[in-house]
């Protein structure tokens, strides 16, 4: 990068630039450097310096406090040159500023100079997330500027560090507004430094670089934000999000796991500021579970009206709140599971989606637990009841249909919405049919396919659609494993 300064501070330089264009060359006249002061019959030196020299300057490295640069250049070994860094973004006016400062002892030469065709600096001492000039220009050590001035720009990295003003605890069961959260996080702040809350793993902290962590984090938020707004409809800010001084926020966490509290210092444009502070390791908030809940936990039988039946794991989710359900439509599709609510005395299976995933043939889809009528081939994708588990007085357990209004089906069934249509997730043809007779199992079996153990609560969108009814007509085969990306077959 070129730049330009201002010469009429130095009269010697007009002077030097009268005599180079009369004699018409692209050499400096001789400089008298006088005898040596320990030899007095040592002949003068004359040492001559390369009018015309030209600067190329390159950035090698940058870190948070410093950076290394290269200067080369098209004179001699002999030509004298200086090189700063500064925040200035005048060029011309850096370099008349830092003239003024090397001669302010007139009739002194000059010291510090640097000589050599090629030299490597590093640069210390510099403030993170600042952008820099670094500026070389010839001058003799007389006071001379010569030559073609060359600079380079470059910012600063982000230096991550704990802030001591933020104090992040994990609080348990809280309050936020009129609503009670199980699992709360409440930060302290004795400054105003923007940031957010979120809540990793133990062995995801400590087995995870800082930066990387924190930038995993950031962007985390940001598609959260992104789904948020898409779904809603809406336009949200990136700081909306974000807290300022003392503040708390709730999470859906599943037991089992070590967790750390995080606060995560980000800039109102959604960049990290560096800073960051995190809570000792815990362990969620979990009610003692109540005997009709832990009842349903273990491995059973679902057999439907039509004599079909799947090997169902039930396993604890949200202690007197939710299970988690696998093994419907077999293992083919055990990376699906199916989220139930427990009420107290009975559960309740809602039509949901399970997740999202992507086939190099079938493209991008969403799968989703819904209800099927095998006879008029409708599957019904909404946020609804499906289904009602109860225990009889004598024992024995039934799922039955929870019957809505305006929708009648048979079974319920993994389906995944692509661009074409409804597909089938696994090669399953056969469901059971209402109502669902649920006996022990046999053999016990363990299944845990655990995806994410962190979620965000307080501002979390729904991640089903309302009521949307689907021919299943355009129902084709699907790739075994569909979701997988380990090479899926096809047929």
């Amino acid at each position: 990068m070129k730049g330009t300064f201002n010469m009429n501070i130095l009269t010697k330089i007009a002077a030097i630039l009268m005599v180079a264009s009369a004699l018409m060359s692209c050499k400096k006249e001789p400089v008298n450097n006088g005898p040596k002061p320990d030899n007095p019959d040592q002949p003068e030196v004359k040492i001559e310096y390369t009018e015309d020299i030209e600067f190329a300057v390159t950035i090698l490295s940058v870190e948070a406090t410093a950076a290394e640069v290269k200067v080369e250049h098209t004179g001699t070994k002999d030509d004298t040159w200086y090189g700063f860094v500064t925040t200035s973004k005048n060029i011309g006016v850096a370099i008349d500023d830092m003239v003024a400062e090397l001669t302010e002892n007139d009739g002194e030469k000059i010291t510090g100079l640097t000589t050599g065709i090629s030299k490597t600096i590093r640069l210390e001492g510099l403030t993170p997330e600042t952008k820099y000039n670094y500026i070389v220009f010839a001058i003799t050590e007389d006071g001379d500027v010569y030559g073609t001035e060359e600079y380079e720009t470059f910012k600063t990295i982000t230096e991550y560090k704990v802030n001591p003003a933020w104090t992040v605890e994990y609080t348990g069961r809280q309050f936020i507004g009129e609503e009670e959260y199980e699992n709360t996080v409440t930060v302290t702040s004795k400054d105003e430094n923007p940031y957010f809350m979120t809540i990793v793993t133990k062995d995801r902290f400590e087995g995870t670089e800082i930066k990387t962590l924190l930038t995993e984090e950031l962007e985390s938020l940001k598609e959260f934000i992104d789904q948020y707004d898409k779904y809603y409809d809406v336009v949200t800010t990136f700081k909306s999000w974000c807290f300022s001084g003392n503040a708390i926020d709730a999470f859906g966490l599943e037991s089992g796991y070590d967790y750390i509290a995080m606060a995560i210092g980000a800039s109102e444009d959604g960049e990290l500021t560096g800073l960051y502070a995190y809570s000792d390791v815990f362990q969620p908030y979990e009610e003692e579970m109540t005997e009709a809940y832990a009842s349903w936990i273990g491995d059973w039988v679902f057999t439907g009206a039509n004599g079909v039946a799947f090997d169902i794991n039930i396993r604890k989710d949200k202690s007197n709140k939710t299970f988690v359900m696998t093994g419907w439509e077999g293992e083919e599709a055990s990376h699906c599971e199916v989220i139930i609510d427990w009420y107290g005395d009975s559960w309740m299976i809602w039509s949901q989606h399970i997740l999202s995933g992507s086939d190099p043939t079938y493209g991008n889809y969403d799968i989703y637990f819904c209800p099927v009528n095998s006879a008029t081939g409708i599957g019904y994708i909404g946020d609804y009841p499906m289904c009602v588990g109860t225990v009889s007085e004598d024992g024995s357990r039934l799922v039955g249909i929870y019957q809505e209004e305006g929708f009648t089906f048979t079974h319920m069934q993994f389906l995944a919405e692509g661009p074409d249509g409804l597909y089938r997730v696994t090669h399953t043809t056969e469901f059971p049919t209402f109502p669902i007779m649920v006996t022990p199992a046999t053999k016990t079996k363990s299944i845990d396919c655990k995806a994410s153990p962190v979620s965000r609560k307080v501002h979390e969108a729904p991640v089903s659609v309302p009521h949307k009814t689907l021919t299943i007509s355009t129902i084709r085969k699907c790739p075994a494993w569909l979701g997988r990306q380990d090479n899926p077959t096809t047929h």
